[in-house]
């Protein structure tokens, strides 16, 4: 059975609360921001074991300043271009500020979510395999993921993603995911106008995750905390009715020993009958050959 965690973009509500209903956070404070060393030790504090935490690789990795979506305050930020993976002051500063955050928050995985700009070019492809090759050593156990945006394919970034030993993350009701023993999920929600996952749509969601060793679940909505409680509850259904099955046959082999062992008894007893039955003929022999004449 596969290992799902299930959680949230960011912390939704008060952190100690949030962890009793799930069990995973990807944070998103370190994607536009440099959160202190006591806030990160305070994250894996309250999450404490048994629960995963997924860092956001910052934006300095990333985005390129122009980008829409760039938040990063200009007085915290080297001079020079940022972003695209790019063998710069400024990228090398968000990695290491990234996975300064990923160590003191005991993060199991660096999700890198590289914007539209980031198209499948050439120039692109050699700067993703590039990085990778950098910190690689600095890695240890930590998974880096990898959520391409924009033009590229589903194929050719899984492809990507598998020659450089990346986990694809991507939303597995709009693209098929690739074979791998991590599955690693972000839902957005882009159904039309709905706001909400449909219960059909969590229901998917769970038996395409049944399919991996491990998978991570996040939901990245403004409903994300509903629909991920949802998917957890519904989860939970399955693992108490698997339990259930598993009772049910360990009850059934119970119910066979049990026959198997009345049928040794009663064979053993008609053994014991038969016996019984050749002895008094045997006896009945030898009261016979007393009577014939001598």
């Amino acid at each position: 059975m596969a290992r799902i965690f299930i959680g949230c973009a960011g912390f939704v509500g008060p952190r100690d609360k949030y962890f009793k209903e799930l069990n995973l956070v990807e944070l998103s404070e370190t994607f536009a921001a440099f959160p202190r060393e006591k806030a990160l030790k305070g994250i894996h504090q309250v999450a404490g074991t048994g629960n995963l935490v997924i860092v956001t690789a910052n934006q300095l990795v990333t985005h390129p300043a122009e980008d829409p979506a760039f938040r990063i305050d200009p007085a915290e930020r080297p001079a020079g271009p940022c972003g695209l993976l790019r063998e710069t002051p400024a990228v090398a500063r968000g990695w290491s500020a990234t996975l300064a955050a990923a160590r003191l928050a005991h993060a199991r995985g660096i999700l890198l979510r590289t914007p539209r700009a980031f198209t499948p070019s050439a120039i692109n492809r050699q700067a993703l395999t590039r990085f990778v090759e950098r910190v690689r050593p600095e890695l240890g156990e930590l998974r880096l993921a990898w959520e391409p945006s924009g033009l590229w394919e589903a194929d050719e970034a899984a492809a990507l993603a598998g020659e450089l030993g990346l986990v694809l993350a991507l939303d597995p009701l709009r693209d098929p995911p690739p074979a791998s023993p991590l599955g690693y999920f972000r839902l957005r929600a882009l159904i039309g106008l709905r706001k909400r996952y449909s219960d059909a749509d969590l229901a998917e969601i769970l038996e395409i995750a049944s399919d991996f060793d491990e998978a991570w679940i996040v939901f990245d909505h403004h409903e994300r905390i509903h629909d991920a409680r949802r998917l957890t509850r519904l989860a939970q259904q399955d693992v108490d009715e698997e339990d259930e099955d598993e009772d049910e046959d360990e009850d059934e082999d119970e119910d066979d020993e049990d026959d198997e062992d009345d049928e040794d008894d009663e064979d053993d007893e008609d053994d014991e009958d038969d016996e019984d039955d050749e002895d008094d003929e045997d006896d009945e022999d030898d009261e016979g050959g007393d009577d014939e004449p001598r």
